[in-house]
């Protein structure tokens, strides 16, 4: 589980899915083109503008918008070990942090 509060999703089908395209934090939509053109069938993201969840339905790509903080979190034991592997006399600690799904502005 990826720990966050809830998830957006913009398909009401059930679709085959056999390659994804994760893009941690905020999905820029910049390449909406090129993931058609690779076949990309689900894309995951931490955030997706409304109107790119719009555009990759229309190109038959299923978005899921799985929250910015959630999308980052999951690399973060492996990034820890990785510095600490690299820079041994580093101090590595991962923060727990915000979490930015349940803050209320």
């Amino acid at each position: 589980t990826l720990g966050g509060g809830g998830s957006f999703l913009n398909m009401d089908q059930d679709i085959q899915i056999a390659r994804v395209f994760v893009s941690s934090g905020a999905f820029d939509g910049s390449n909406i083109s090129e993931l058609a053109k690779a076949h990309v069938d689900l894309l995951i993201s931490g955030e997706i503008k409304h109107h790119h969840m719009l555009e990759l339905r229309a190109y038959g790509i299923a978005a899921l918008a799985v929250g910015h903080d959630a999308s980052e979190r999951v690399i973060l034991p492996s990034l820890g070990k990785r510095l600490h592997l690299q820079f041994p006399g580093l101090g590595v600690a991962i923060a727990g942090g915000l979490d930015y799904n349940n803050m209320v502005f």
